[in-house]
């Protein structure tokens, strides 16, 4: 992604430089598809790895059972429902693209359906890690398996 942006910046300057049109309309496509998929995909690791977000004032002095609690909570009430609910209301969208035989407004550019898809995809795989992240917790609370709150280590 980083060479696909300075080819795209570099062809701009030398372009602007010898006064010609040097953009690349697959090049600026796929610069932002590429973004857009990076952070998409990134999403159940981010829960995996548990480097999601959190306010760490409280948490970090919880004991291990109540973060066990409140992360199997948040599985259930907040991670599996609003990606369950981004994958329904993306699905007919992407239908729709794939259907009509959506095109790129850019000549050579890439087709919008393609990009459409990462959205239920990267929600799809936020959706199964919630549901991997509510049995573990789930599982330590029920004492049928030790505390996931222990470090990830790579």
């Amino acid at each position: 992604m980083i060479l696909l942006s300075f080819l795209n910046a570099l062809l701009r300057r030398v372009g602007r430089t010898i006064g010609e049109n040097l953009t690349w309309g697959t090049a600026t496509d796929l610069q932002w598809v590429l973004f857009g998929f990076m952070f998409m995909m990134a999403g159940g690791y981010t829960i995996l790895t548990n480097s999601n977000v959190r306010v760490d004032i409280f948490y970090s002095s919880f004991s291990p059972r109540k973060k066990s609690c409140i992360e199997a909570a948040a599985a259930i009430f907040c991670i599996i429902p609003f990606s369950a609910l981004v994958i329904w209301m993306s699905w007919p969208m992407v239908f729709n693209s794939i259907f009509i035989w959506e095109r790129s407004t850019v000549p050579g550019g890439i087709s919008p359906w393609l990009v459409k898809l990462i959205i239920p995809l990267g929600f799809f795989l936020i959706l199964i890690q919630g549901v991997s992240v509510a049995i573990k917790h789930i599982a330590f609370l029920t004492d049928k398996a030790p505390d996931p709150n222990v470090p990830f280590e790579h």
